[in-house]
Order: C-alpha cells, then structure tokens, then sequence
C-alpha cells in the first residue's frame, strides 16, 4: 500500500497568522451529504487561536481546489480565550455537539491552564452549513441531548 501526504490547507489569511502561522489539528465533519473539516488557526498562546473551515466541493479531496476555506470560527467570548482543538459527536437524537478547549488566560495559553468545553451547535437553512456557537460563560449549563 503506497501512502502519501498533500496539502490541502495552509494559513494564508490573516486570521490564521496570529503569533504563528498555524493550520493544525483537523478534524472532519459531516452533515446531510457535505464533507468539511475543522482545523484550528494561530499561535494556540494567543486569544486569537480558533478555528478555521474547509468545505468539500466535490472532484479530487487531495487537491486543494477541492476545498474552500472560511473563518475563523469558534472565537474568543464570555471569558474563554483561544478555544481550538475541537471534536465532534452526534446523539442518537441528532443534536450535534462540539467539544474544544479554552483557558481564561485573556493571552492564551498552549499548556495545562486549558480546560474542555462542550455546546450544541446549529446548523442554517440550506442543511448542511455548519453554525458555530459563541463560547458560553463557563457558569452556562447545556442541556441533556433529547
């Protein structure tokens, strides 16, 4: 078997250059049909650490024309700074939820200051475009999947 690597994504943009030029960390996400994938961007010691968004348009997923990218998504709120590094999961009743880490350090923080952080996440009319949540104020509750 013949493995490879090719780049699909790298931090052109200004808001994946804070501190560090950084597309790191992908994870994929799928929804009606639609491929993305989650990546987090910049210097995880900054505020500016977040997530950026790649979407499959069809055709080769090896090729970096196969991708449109957008963002940042996921950005500093309500006290959490710099959350990134996220996951996915869906429940059985279809509720998707988004787990990533923050830190209350208003600088940003790449070390043990960071903590997990959990929310619902929507998605818009078209039904397959992911909305992101605002990182809720570690005192906010979620509620139990239906």
């Amino acid at each position: 078997m013949l493995l490879f690597r090719t780049l699909i994504s790298h931090p052109l943009q200004s808001w994946e250059r804070n501190g560090w030029y950084v597309n790191e960390g992908p994870q994929p996400l799928y929804h009606n049909g639609a491929i993305y994938l989650t990546y987090s961007v910049s210097l995880c010691s900054t505020a500016s650490y977040s997530l950026g968004l790649l979407k499959y348009n069809g055709g080769d997923p090896t090729s970096i024309n196969s991708w449109t990218k957008t963002g940042p998504y996921l950005t500093s709120a309500n006290g959490n700074y710099g959350p990134g590094h996220n996951g996915f999961f869906t429940t059985p009743g279809g509720v998707t939820y988004i787990v990533y880490h923050a830190t209350a350090n208003s600088a940003g923080d790449c070390g043990g200051n960071r903590y997990t952080m959990i929310q619902p996440m929507s998605w818009a009319s078209d039904g397959v475009t992911p909305i992101f949540p605002v990182p809720a104020a570690l005192s906010a509750s979620i509620l139990a999947y239906p």
